[in-house]
Order: structure tokens, then sequence, then C-alpha cells
């Protein structure tokens, strides 16, 4: 591995070396992941079950925390390792998760946009 320079790289190395590729680091996605599963079923049950309601506030804190979570990893990941989180062996995954990060991100802003205009 290249000895970094600048500030930017030791930052990145940090970040890569540290964190992102540790296995505590690996744990911890992993249970997040399942505890947003889990989450994601008791939410799908709750909205079969009140089919004219909206989600209830706790399920909306929920999906905030994951989402918000799930928008670190992939800073972190970004920062970790730069133009070549596009071409790593698992670069699919992570163009998946982009997708999926960009697309919770834009849905939270869009019901946070709405519900200001409902309110004031």
């Amino acid at each position: 591995e290249v000895v970094p320079k600048s500030t930017a790289e030791k930052i990145a190395f940090f970040i890569k070396s540290k964190v992102v590729e540790t296995a505590v680091y690996d744990g911890i996605m992993t249970v997040v992941v399942l505890a947003n599963a889990i989450e994601l079923g008791f939410q799908s049950d709750w909205a079969v079950q009140n089919m004219s309601e909206s989600d209830p506030d706790y399920i909306q804190a929920m999906d905030r925390i994951f989402s918000t979570i799930f928008l670190i990893e992939l800073i972190l990941k970004l920062l970790a390792y730069g133009g070549s989180f596009f071409t790593r062996h698992d670069r699919l995954w992570n163009i998946f998760d982009l997708g999926l990060v960009i697309q919770q991100v834009v849905e939270d802003m869009t019901v946070i946009i709405i519900r200001s205009t409902e309110t004031g």
C-alpha cells in the first residue's frame, strides 16, 4: 500500500484501515442491516393492518435513524475509497447501495418538505 502524504490521503487511509475495513465495523453494519429488515417487517405489518393511516411517529423516526446510519456508511466508504468506490471488486454492491441511499434521502426530504408545507 502507498504511504499517504497529503492530509486528505491520511484521512482516507485512517477511515479505510481503522473503520471501514475492520471486523467490528462489518459486525455493526450487519446488525444494523438485520435490525432494519426486522423494522421493515413490522412496518409492513402495521401498514397492512392500518391501511388508511399514516405511519406513526416511531416508525418514521426509525426510518430516519436507519437512513442516517446508511448515509454515514456511504460517506465513510466514499471518503475511504474515493474514486475506486466505483471500480473496486464490490463496485456493483457499492453502486446499488448508493442508489438506495439516494432514493431514501430524496424520500425523506420530500416527506419533510410536504409536512412543513402542511403545518405552516
